[in-house]
């Protein structure tokens, strides 16, 4: 699924969503895109490894407990081609060993579930840098 917002003058940047729960992943398109950013998604692991072998990325946002692939074996799996893209995993575990295991397969930052909208983006903005302060979405959280 592709999101964007209309009127938007800044620099597009491309976002992949990559989250099994639909309501969470549609949340987070929501979001990246009234921010201003151009949002794809993918539901698992495996639909994210066959978009990023075709598909440049500003920026991925990645779920670690999904079926068929999760986000450890993606991170693990898409280590040549995620090279320069960042990726900020969106997880509900917040177990230190989860942290450090996403850390050492290369993701960039780390945002627990619930999450508040503002430091998602927040996190993104600094990992794309770019003013961490606009856009801005609401005060939407989960």
């Amino acid at each position: 699924m592709r999101m964007t917002v209309s009127g938007y003058t800044g620099q597009r940047r491309n976002v992949l969503v990559v989250e099994d729960d639909e309501d969470v992943r549609t949340l987070v398109e929501m979001i990246l895109a009234k921010a201003g950013y151009e949002v794809e998604s993918a539901a698992n692991g495996v639909e994210a490894l066959q978009l990023v072998r075709v598909q440049r990325y500003s920026l991925i946002v990645l779920d670690l407990a999904m079926p068929e692939m999760d986000g450890f074996t993606f991170l693990a799996q898409g280590r040549g081609v995620l090279q320069n893209t960042p990726v900020v995993v969106l997880s509900a575990r917040n177990q230190s060993q989860d942290v450090k295991r996403a850390i050492e397969l290369g993701a960039a930052g780390y945002v627990t579930k619930p999450f508040a909208a503002q430091l998602l983006l927040k996190r993104v903005a600094q990992l794309l840098g770019i003013n961490a302060t606009a856009p801005t979405a609401t005060n939407v959280s989960w």
